[in-house]
């Protein structure tokens, strides 16, 4: 099975524009996350699944530049850019992991894996 995490992230949020790019301690929140996240053992890819728009163009550069994976798609519809990103990817799991959850824990995402395979 590929266990893929997919998050899904903008930078034209209303209420904190860019907050993915935003740093703490000198590292942007999104990398934490996906730094975070790589650590599992059981997930073979973590995927930012952003838009299309231009306003994201931002994010693509830095996270292209960062060597992180990166699906572009649907504004609208997000779980028609998770489709396209699982269709991609060839991913037959999805674990949906907000942009913004950077404190996200990997071991209980492993737990959760654990007990679908059981």
């Amino acid at each position: 099975m590929n266990v893929d995490i997919f998050i899904p992230a903008r930078l034209d949020s209303k209420r904190l524009s860019k907050k993915h790019l935003m740093e703490i301690n000198g590292e942007s929140l999104i990398k934490i996350l996906v730094k975070r996240l790589q650590k599992s053992e059981l997930i073979r890819n973590v995927i930012v699944c952003t838009t299309n728009q231009k306003t994201d163009d931002e994010l693509v550069e830095f996270l292209e530049k960062e060597s992180i994976l990166i699906f572009r798609g649907s504004e609208k519809d997000i779980l028609h850019r998770f489709l396209k990103t699982a269709e991609f990817f060839q991913t037959d799991i999805i674990i949906d992991v907000e942009g913004d959850k950077i404190y996200t824990d990997v071991e209980f995402v492993d737990l959760s894996l654990i007990h679908i395979s059981e």
